[in-house]
């Protein structure tokens, strides 16, 4: 059976969690989540790549990766050994601190490895790790660039001024300049990687035309997957996940339906007030941005970023 691993790539606040449970709820598919924070450090050194390798030999897994049911899931505690596939997956290593996770890298294929885990022997996975450099590191893996393993790329975009009041909303005291300029940078970025992507093998997806319609949108999606599509994936909340992060407003339906993680709940409402109470087991846009993002933060970033952005704006 052919095997085929979908990375979505885009901004943070962009839709990305939205779309990867949609489609991982179709019963070929399955959402790891952004397994770019699955040890959830940015640099390893060797005390730590030495825990890894005892926890590995004494097949300790107390670990709560999955944002849904932490230390109870069945997959990740479970199923998964996360430390084999911390060492083989570890980012940002330099020196010595590479020499064990390269070898480990060199004889391990992660993806091939997590497919023979699926509960349901599922033909597709999702990566929603968002970051080009992260992609761009896994398409080069021995698993994909032996065909194996087919890589596709989903480039998910939003309206910046959008994903500017989200982050503010969230951190308040964000660097208005700084996030217009970095975020500026990472389009940038992200725009060449995708022109260079192979084109039968790459997708971009508007989040507000995914919100305003995800019918037509998931539709076309599968159809490109060449799986049947099935209206009952958008209520995407009925179906079990466990992704590793993710937005949490879309998490929010799947604690709602569970009836669990009620601290997390009120940490949400905190932050978005009734928004998400208001919006029920439903799917809306999320047009605050208009209403909420004050002037003079709107000029600061029309004027650093504003022309990047008019491919976007919505």
């Amino acid at each position: 059976m052919r095997k085929n691993v979908i990375f979505i790539m885009g901004s943070g606040h962009s839709g990305s969690s939205l779309l990867e449970m949609i489609l991982a709820s179709h019963n070929k598919v399955f959402t790891l989540g952004e397994l770019t924070q699955l040890h959830r450090q940015k640099n390893f050194n060797l005390y730590k790549v030495g825990v890894l390798l005892v926890n590995l030999f004494l097949n300790k897994r107390n670990v709560k990766l999955c944002s849904i049911c932490e230390e109870t899931c069945s997959f990740w505690n479970k199923v998964i050994n996360v430390n084999f596939l911390s060492l083989a997956l570890i980012r940002n290593r330099r020196g010595l601190n590479r020499l064990i996770p390269d070898i480990v890298r060199k004889f391990s294929q992660p993806y091939s490895y997590i497919f023979t885990k699926l509960p349901r022997r599922e033909s597709i996975l999702i990566d929603s790790s968002k970051s080009y450099n992260w992609i761009s590191k896994q398409c080069e893996g021995k698993e994909f660039s032996k065909d194996l393993i087919h890589g596709y790329l989903i480039y998910i975009v939003r309206d910046g001024r959008a994903i500017l009041n989200s982050v503010l909303r969230k951190y308040p005291d964000k660097p208005l300049e700084e996030f217009c300029k970095n975020w500026l940078k990472n389009v940038k970025n992200m725009n060449k990687y995708y022109n260079n992507f192979t084109t039968e093998k790459k997708m971009k997806v508007k989040y507000e035309e995914l919100a305003n319609n995800p019918h037509k949108i998931i539709k076309s999606i599968c159809k490109w997957l060449k799986i049947e599509f099935n209206p009952k994936m958008i209520s995407f909340w009925k179906y079990d996940h466990h992704p590793i992060e993710g937005n949490i407003g879309v998490r929010s339906l799947l604690w709602k339906r569970k009836k669990i993680r009620k601290e997390k709940l009120n940490r949400l409402r905190e932050i978005n007030k009734d928004y998400y109470d208001k919006q029920g087991f439903n799917i809306k846009l999320d047009l605050r941005w208009k209403k909420e993002l004050p002037m003079e933060k709107l000029k600061v970033f029309e004027r650093i970023a504003g022309s990047v952005n008019k491919e976007f704006e919505y």
